[in-house]
């Protein structure tokens, strides 16, 4: 991917633009921030970067996407815990959209898993038309 700059600044900006529609927010990035990514040797593909751009646009908390002098970036999973306990005073519809995040990575793994909305359906405890709306939503998208 990383052969594919100008792709790489595109689809940066795309999910932007995405997840702050998404997410009901105003979010812009840093130079640094778009210097960085650009620049970091991506082991994986655009779904990795569209992940990344995800959780940076969830945790901005300044509607500004930088990196804040760090060296590296870093691609951990975030403890939505954590985030949650960070962000007390934040209005409730941003509480639902990090429950939104993740119902998202469980429908995901479980589909991923079972290959199945009836299986789905079955893990999870609800009807097999729920699972399949879940499924709808956030694997085919």
């Amino acid at each position: 991917m990383k052969d594919r700059e100008e792709d790489i600044d595109a689809a940066v900006a795309y999910f932007i633009k995405k997840f702050s529609w998404k997410y009901n927010r105003s979010v812009e990035c840093t130079k640094e921030f778009m210097h960085a990514v650009m620049n970091y040797e991506w082991p994986g593909n655009m779904r990795e970067l569209e992940n990344y751009i995800e959780r940076a646009v969830l945790t901005s908390k300044d509607g500004v996407l930088h990196m804040d002098g760090q060296a590296a970036m870093d691609f951990e999973a975030i403890d939505y815990d954590q985030l949650l306990n960070s962000n007390k005073n934040d209005k409730f519809h941003e509480l639902q959209s990090y429950l939104e995040v993740v119902e998202g990575k469980v429908i995901k793994e479980l589909y991923e898993k079972y290959r199945s909305s009836y299986k789905v359906a079955a893990e999870l405890g609800v009807s097999q038309s729920k699972a399949y709306r879940l499924i709808k939503k956030y694997c085919c998208k």
